[in-house]
C-alpha cells in the first residue's frame, strides 16, 4: 500500500512541478495515459539496447519543458547550498 501512495505522491509532483497549463492540472490517470503508456519497441543489437519511441510531438515538448524545470530547480539548490555555507 505504502508503494500505491509513494507513487502517487511522486507522479503529483511532477506533474504540478514540472508539466505546463493545462497538463499541469491534468488528473493522474490522464498524465499516466500521455506520459507512461507511450509505444515503443527495444532496438539494439548485442550488449546495446536502447527504445525507440513511437514519434510523438506533444511527449518531446513535454518532457523537453519538464528537463529545463528540473535543471533550473537543480541549479537554485546548488546556489542556495553555496550561498549558506
Amino acid at each position: 500500500m505504502w508503494l500505491k501512495v509513494l507513487s502517487y505522491n511522486l507522479l503529483n509532483w511532477f506533474r504540478l512541478a514540472l508539466l505546463d497549463g493545462k497538463d499541469g492540472r491534468a488528473e493522474v490517470p490522464t498524465i499516466r495515459r500521455k506520459i507512461l503508456n507511450v509505444p515503443g519497441n527495444i532496438v539494439g543489437n548485442n550488449r546495446y539496447r536502447h527504445i525507440k519511441l513511437a514519434p510523438n510531438p506533444w511527449l518531446q515538448k513535454a518532457l523537453k519543458n519538464a528537463k529545463e524545470k528540473l535543471q533550473e530547480f537543480l541549479c537554485i539548490q546548488a546556489w542556495v547550498a553555496v550561498s549558506s555555507g
